[in-house]
């Protein structure tokens, strides 16, 4: 289904700039890996490349983590004003790609084929093994995975590098990207 037209005129429809959908907690820890999401502040890092517009697609207490953190005025906030998982869908279809930590937002970026990057823990959720940076459940979605437990640090340095090449390719292009960037590449 098209997205509402409320989430069409939150998005601005400038084709010189990636929209980017972020989801920065996707669920609780586990035992073996209690801090399953990274912070809320290294995704706001995310607003200052040029060429890159943030969307959040959190849904729960959004509005009220932005705030904590300082980051009410550096994207615009769509997930707090979602009310369904239909209203997610049609806001990340907006998108050019999503990052997005594992969870809800993530399986729905996977099963919708948008192009996104999944952040992972060090001892991810089985569907996506123990390695690899692809998975055959999500073939749209690169997997970014900590290399330590606890390093989200890496994976984020890993997803503004990817992000970097790929408002760079934007700049140079008004289509949207098709699928996530692969090691090194830029679409």
């Amino acid at each position: 289904a098209a997205p509402p037209a409320w989430l069409r005129d939150l998005v601005t429809a400038d084709h010189r700039v990636l929209h980017v959908g972020i989801a920065w907690h996707g669920g609780a820890g586990t035992r073996e890996s209690p801090v399953a999401a990274p912070p809320l502040t290294l995704f706001l890092a995310l607003a200052l490349l040029p060429g890159v517009r943030l969307y959040s697609l959190q849904h729960d207490a959004a509005g009220a983590a932005l705030a904590q953190h300082g980051g009410t005025g550096l994207l615009t906030d769509l997930g707090s004003r979602c009310e369904d998982l239909a209203d997610l869908a049609g806001a990340m279809s907006l998108m050019d790609v999503c990052i997005l930590a594992d969870g809800t937002a993530a399986h729905l970026a996977g099963c919708l084929g948008k192009p996104s990057l999944t952040l992972l823990p060090f001892r991810p959720h089985w569907l996506y093994g123990l390695r690899g940076e692809n998975t055959t459940w999500y073939p749209a979605s690169r997997l970014l995975r900590q290399p330590a437990p606890g390093d989200w640090s890496s994976v984020m340095r890993d997803a503004t590098a990817l992000l970097r090449g790929w408002s760079k390719a934007r700049a140079g292009s008004a289509s949207p990207p098709t699928s996530p960037p692969a090691a090194g590449d830029t679409p």
